[in-house]
């Protein structure tokens, strides 16, 4: 039965360029993206390096500006100087107990509605030492925990980490419960030798084990995963790695087969510029049937003259359709983020159209830029409002429909013609939306229901 378990747990393999002392082992990345988004999202915050979940708000440190608060605003357009606001983090410090709170609010038709927040807690050193979750139940008006992240440093170092711990909120008995634990051996060198992953939630619980090997130049080579069950180490796995001037080139994922020999299944390579910046990272699935490697995604990086990210593209290839999207980041001065630009390459569009864009906000009085204000907000009409299937709205002229489900993510998006506009709602799961429409004349939106 363990066996079966163990395989049925994703493999995440680490995208970092260097096997930093934060990026999660292999087997406690497994565990990892068996978890729910939002606790995924802690390690993400806390700095660990993770190739699954959405990335929440992860601002560089601050050291003269502080950072007010961010706004993302929708569907921008150069024309008509408007935009859509949809989500909005404020950042509180509370430097007498070392924790910064990140509140996220949604746009609610003409209002902002908060969503959930994180508290950050360091330390003396100003090390990542907690993270705390927590959701906004607008029926209460109050705050419920969901998810918090305990780490806990080795020695003084600004890195290294002896173990991290993460736990869930249990509304039944009110209280936290165990989700995993992860926790380091380290030689005499500094260097992680074993780590243990050990996962409660199952029956009997899971225990995994990595083991570190390095090379003579001190480059951690390969790493080999365990699942102990009593005094027998079961082999998982192992992540092969290459390296040029102590930066990894390549990263190679082997599984085993039933007779425990082992074969390739993924795998990433990277590029650098001059600067050893990454430049182009490119990751792979293997073709059991074409016996060669399948590119699955590839992300390429630019830089300015001060070395700072200004661009990146990634490109996702699949069966169901290839994804192109692409950032553009602006800086107020050093490294404070001004700016960001998201967009987007459709299908059949040679062109790449703007999709949002972020907006950063000082304590100084500084700001990013002057957003826009947004055009007076409408009501949109749906019929029938709960649905099981399908909507109907009207609109007087064409107009772009986009859905957000209530953490604000972007699920669908329309482009339909004037009059009466039916939306097929079938591959929605059951819950809350937010409907946001566009035409010439103005903006729309309204929730909708589906049951």
């Amino acid at each position: 039965m363990k066996n079966v378990l163990l395989f049925a747990l994703c493999w995440l393999l680490p995208l970092s360029y260097s096997i930093a002392q934060k990026t999660l082992t292999p087997s406690a990345q497994k565990v990892s993206c068996e978890l729910a988004a939002k606790t995924r999202s802690l390690f993400q915050m806390a700095g660990f390096k993770l190739t699954a979940g959405k990335v929440l708000e992860n601002e560089k440190e601050l050291t003269t500006l502080q950072l007010d608060s961010t706004i993302t605003y929708y569907d921008y357009d150069d024309l008509l100087l408007d935009s859509f606001p949809q989500t909005r983090f404020v950042y509180t410090y509370l430097p007498q107990y070392d924790a910064v709170i990140a509140t996220e609010y949604i746009y609610d038709i003409d209002q902002w509605s908060a969503l959930s927040r994180t508290t950050r807690i360091t330390d003396e050193l100003e090390r990542e030492v907690g993270i705390l979750a927590e959701l906004f139940d607008p029926t209460t008006q109050s705050w419920v925990p969901d998810s918090q992240l305990e780490i806990f440093p080795h020695g003084d170092s600004p890195e290294l980490i002896d173990s991290v711990r993460v736990s869930g909120w249990s509304p039944e008995i009110n209280d936290w419960v165990r989700v995993m634990t992860n926790w380091n051996v380290f030689d005499d060198q500094e260097r992680i030798t074993e780590s243990f992953t050990f996962v409660p939630g199952f029956e009997p619980a899971l225990l995994f084990k990595d083991v570190y090997e390095y090379d003579d130049n001190g480059d951690n080579t390969a790493i080999y995963s365990y699942l102990v069950d009593g005094d027998l180490l079961i082999p998982a796995g192992f992540l092969e790695y290459t390296y040029d001037n102590h930066y990894v080139t390549s990263v190679i994922y082997l599984a085993l087969d039933e007779f425990e020999m082992p074969y390739p299944t993924e795998r990433i390579t990277y590029a650098y510029t001059e600067f050893w910046k990454e430049s182009d990272v490119k990751s792979y699935v293997i073709n059991a049937t074409l016996n060669g490697w399948i590119l699955t995604q590839r992300n390429q990086y630019g830089y300015d003259e001060e070395q700072r990210l200004i661009a990146h593209d990634q490109a996702l290839y699949n069966d169901e359709g290839d994804e192109f999207t692409r950032t553009y980041y602006e800086y107020l001065e050093g490294e404070y983020l001004a700016r960001e630009s998201n967009l987007i390459l459709s299908a059949g569009i040679p062109e790449y159209e703007l999709l949002d864009r972020k907006y950063y906000y000082y304590s100084d009085g500084n700001v990013s830029g002057t957003p826009n204000q947004p055009l007076e907000v409408k009501a949109l009409h749906m019929s029938p409002n709960p649905t099981f299937d399908v909507v109907q709205i009207q609109l007087e002229s064409d107009a772009r429909v986009q859905i957000f489900n209530m953490q604000g993510q972007l699920m669908q998006r329309f482009t339909l013609q004037s009059g009466y506009m039916t939306l097929d709602l079938n591959d929605l799961p059951a819950g809350v939306y937010h409907l946001q429409a566009q035409t010439a004349e103005g903006y729309y939106a309204g929730k909708l229901v589906k049951q």
